[in-house]
């Protein structure tokens, strides 16, 4: 049974492994035809599909890259505008704070002038009704002290 493989093996008449005929080049034509046929009807547009969606995707990552740099710029800005604005708050609050005391110290000195006006004016009031009521007693003492005088002399 060996020596028949071997045999059959051996035989190299038509039909065999390696027949080149007709059927060669038919089977390369098909092979051709077949690789032009799956390359424009299959290959091409997914390869077009694909690099569009390439594109695409390439394009959306440089617009967030931009809208990503535009964004740290706005909140480095807003950040700094923030800052100043914070800055100018505390400024205007001191010098708010200054003229409200300024005001207050004003007032006070006011008040204060018219506590010592009416001071003074109650002062005046009071000597002047106390020299009216030494006018108005003094008959009255110099008579009481002339009865006194008179008496101790008695």
């Amino acid at each position: 049974m060996q020596q028949q493989i071997i045999f059959l093996a051996q035989e190299g008449g038509p039909g065999g492994l390696f027949d080149i005929g007709a059927t060669l080049p038919l089977v390369a034509i098909q092979f051709l035809v077949l690789m032009f046929l799956l390359n424009t009807l299959l290959y091409s547009p997914l390869i077009n599909e694909v690099n569009d969606r390439n594109g695409y995707i390439l394009n959306n990552l440089s617009r967030t890259s931009e809208l990503l740099l535009e964004a740290n710029q706005l909140t480095t800005d807003y950040q700094n505008n923030l800052e100043l604005t914070s800055q100018d708050a505390q400024r205007e609050l001191l010098q708010i704070q200054k003229l409200q005391q300024e005001t207050l110290n004003a007032e006070v000195k006011f008040i204060q002038s018219k506590i010592n006006n009416e001071q003074v004016k109650a002062r005046e009031t009071r000597a002047w009704k106390k020299k009216l009521i030494l006018r108005q007693v003094k008959p009255e003492i110099d008579t009481l002290t002339d009865a006194i005088m008179t008496k101790l002399s008695m």
